[in-house]
């Protein structure tokens, strides 16, 4: 999905006619900060020049937000900062404003479907059951039991229809936005 931000307001351009100029001739580099040397922002913005040179026009970048240590990035646990692994929210900032030095965009690559069942919320909802105010905000199968990604017990969705989730996810997008510098 593609949030647009103006006036300080997020919406959602139509896809076929809101489309930006840039993307059709794009060529984009998929970026596993984990992966580069040395890991993290800071290898990733050492090698700008290389992409660069190499006709790189946008870097999509995998998730970079807080996981369990060892964990790939799609299991969330904070939606709001950097994983500590790849550099904090200062040296992300910096990257990307080296990538827009250069002329390329940056893409994030964002887990709105499902958290990790490490997320607070989950944490609270396990321990409060239905007295958590965090219980209804994940998907639930007839039987009242979370429903989770592909199956994978560890990675419980969301449930769009409650109103927090679209809230939380909303403001998560903004803040990359207007804190972590994208555009």
């Amino acid at each position: 999905a593609r949030v647009v931000v103006e006036a300080g307001a997020a919406r959602v351009p139509d896809p076929v006619h809101g489309r930006a100029g840039w993307i059709a001739p794009a060529v984009v580099y998929g970026v596993v900060p984990r992966n580069f040397d040395p890991p993290g922002f800071a290898g990733v913005a050492a090698r700008l020049d290389d992409l660069r040179d190499l006709g790189v026009s946008a870097l999509w970048l995998s998730p970079i937000t807080g996981t369990p240590n060892g964990s790939f990035g799609y299991e969330v646990t904070d939606y709001f900062d950097t994983n500590p692994a790849y550099g904090a929210m200062a040296e992300f900032r910096d990257l990307v404003a080296q990538a827009h030095a250069r002329g390329l965009k940056v893409l994030l690559d964002v887990v709105p479907n499902h958290t990790s069942d490490q997320h607070p919320y989950v944490r609270d909802a396990l321990a409060h059951g239905a007295a958590s105010a965090y219980r209804d905000v994940y998907d639930r199968d007839d039987d009242g039991e979370p429903t989770h990604y592909f199956d994978w017990t560890h990675l419980p969705n969301l449930n769009y229809d409650h109103p927090e989730v679209r809230r939380f996810m909303l403001e998560a997008m903004v803040h990359w936005v207007r804190d972590g510098g994208i555009e």
